[in-house]
């Protein structure tokens, strides 16, 4: 059975279609009527424009919608894969601040612009004039031949000599000065890399010992589609990791993160042999 809201429902439903009916046939007489009676079935009919206009289901408002902006797509932040930092055929631990390397924070480069590159004293020499016009010139070349190129070119422009106290230069002070020893080689070439818009995480700064010639040496990583690239000032040629069978990595240094290399079967770490205060970059090499 109907309930009493149901029951008028129907019956309002019924009585407004006759009434449509009646109203139909009165409009169609509409422009035969006299004014006044015209005047008075007037009222009647807006009536029934109401009611019917009340009870109709509505159609979407346009405008609301169309004013409403298109919702941001959710899409999952894009995450670089993390370079594999156990270069030759090490394994790495992270590690916290190093005390035998604190000169690491000085010379830690930031990113930034290529034209950054020259300025103040930087322009002044002309080891710095040549650098800077190697940084515009490698702004258009893919990573691997900019990082030849800037290989080859720092090798070139800065000559090999031994400071004796360990000093680590920046870039600005090896190009001033036309000298540097290994470390100071590899921290030009990752500040010239860096201001070409490598990110932090791909250059690897490496201090090792090269066992064939019992000497402590420092190169730079620079890791490129999963590649490792070793950038060395005793090569012109930018070459993996792989083939350096001599050189043991101690430590290395990535951005603000350090690292303490040890290796797999045993074999004892540089580090564990002597410790690394002991350790002097640039000598004789």
């Amino acid at each position: 059975m109907l309930n009493n809201t149901k029951k008028i429902s129907v019956a309002l439903a019924a009585m407004l279609a006759g009434l449509m009916v009646t109203i139909s046939a009165a409009e169609a007489r509409f422009d035969d009527m006299t004014p006044r009676q015209a005047a008075m079935l007037r009222p009647m009919l807006d009536l029934v424009d109401r009611t019917v206009l009340s009870a109709a289901p509505r159609a979407p408002d346009r405008l609301t919608t169309a004013s409403i902006g298109p919702q941001a797509e959710t899409v999952a932040p894009v995450r670089r894969a993390v370079p594999d930092y156990n270069v030759f055929k090490s394994v790495v631990v992270p590690v916290g601040q190093l005390k035998a390397f604190g000169q690491w924070g000085r010379v830690l480069p930031t990113a930034g612009e290529v034209a950054e590159l020259c300025t103040g004293s930087f322009c002044k020499s002309t080891a710095g004039k040549q650098l800077a016009a190697l940084a515009h010139s490698a702004a258009d070349l893919s990573q691997v031949e900019a990082l030849t190129l800037v290989n080859r070119t720092v090798n070139r422009l800065i000559r090999y000599k031994s400071d004796r106290g360990d000093t680590w230069q920046t870039l600005a002070q090896s190009a001033a000065r036309g000298t540097g020893d290994c470390e100071d080689f590899a921290i030009a070439k990752m500040e010239l890399l860096a201001g070409l818009g490598f990110a932090p995480e791909q250059l690897q700064f490496i201090v090792l010992k090269d066992t064939r010639r019992q000497l402590y040496h420092a190169v730079l990583a620079v890791h490129v589609e999963g590649k490792r690239y070793i950038l060395d000032n005793l090569s012109n040629t930018a070459a993996s990791d792989t083939i350096f069978r001599t050189y043991k990595p101690i430590v290395s240094f990535v951005g603000t993160k350090s690292y303490v290399h040890g290796f797999k079967g045993g074999e004892t770490t540089v580090a564990m042999k002597g410790g690394m205060a002991g350790i002097r970059l640039g000598d004789g090499n």
